[in-house]
């Protein structure tokens, strides 16, 4: 598989992550032909994203318009990798950032094609790895995620987005240090495209293994559940884990 066709599937994985946030009933998604945005509905808590962005197809003065109103909204926004050298200089101008060596605490996109997956240790006492399976697991699974990733804001909904587990959409994964519910991750699946999201682990448990014991039973499952690349978006020392689990920076 070619770098480029690499770094669509990690564009691919990130905006169908997003719009899976958005599918749910207190949710909001909005499509004007340009990008998408998600949202909470009036009065409910969520995750407010831009992604899905498409602009190659207009003429300058069109397309600095619409960069101007993406930028003027002021909320996240996930421009994309593959961006064209027009549209990343329309984007930065005379701002356009310069490349930062590794390693620093920028967010790095990797991916692991299933093929290159390293034969992983098994994952032993005092640690344990349960799928998911029921709405009050997922309750358990959400809090950690919510509470470590977004300072207990709740981007996952503990109700509204159980389906997507349930229908295996996105499988969740509990690891547990010595029965303790401790760490979190889930696989996104889109056909034979995974992306390994969510993952987390409470203060108190890091530095025990759990983080990487979670990741391993999901991807051995996405792997054996046929797919063929797993990406990831990933910050500061986590970069160093995920390298050491097969995955590649691109």
């Amino acid at each position: 598989m070619k770098n480029a066709e690499i770094i669509k599937h990690i564009d691919d994985g990130a905006n169908f992550y997003l719009r899976l946030l958005g599918d749910a009933e207190h949710m909001e998604y909005i499509d004007n032909g340009y990008y998408s945005i998600i949202r909470p509905k009036s009065g409910q808590k969520g995750g407010t994203s831009l992604f899905n962005i498409r602009l190659e197809h207009l003429y300058d003065k069109e397309l600095k318009e619409k960069i101007n109103e993406i930028t003027e909204l002021n909320i996240h926004t996930w421009w994309g990798l593959g961006l064209s050298e027009r549209i990343f200089n329309a984007i930065f101008g005379e701002n356009r950032p310069e490349p930062v060596p590794e390693p620093n605490d920028e967010e790095a996109n990797m991916a692991m094609l299933s093929k290159d997956k390293p034969q992983y240790e098994e994952i032993a006492m005092p640690i344990s790895v349960k799928r998911v399976d029921n709405m009050e697991d997922f309750k358990l699974w959400a809090n950690i995620s919510n509470t470590v990733l977004h300072d207990g804001y709740p981007i996952i909904h503990p109700i509204n987005h159980y389906r997507l587990s349930q229908n295996g959409v996105m499988p969740c994964y509990i690891a547990y240090y010595n029965g303790t519910a401790a760490s979190v991750c889930s696989i996104i699946n889109n056909k034979d495209i995974s992306s390994l999201e969510f993952v987390a682990t409470i203060d108190e448990f890091r530095r025990r293994g759990l983080a990487r014991a979670v990741c391993i039973k999901a991807i051995d499952d996405a792997v054996k559940n046929g797919s063929k690349i797993i990406t990831l978006r990933a910050f500061a020392g986590a970069k160093k884990l995920y390298q050491t689990m097969g995955f590649r920076i691109y």
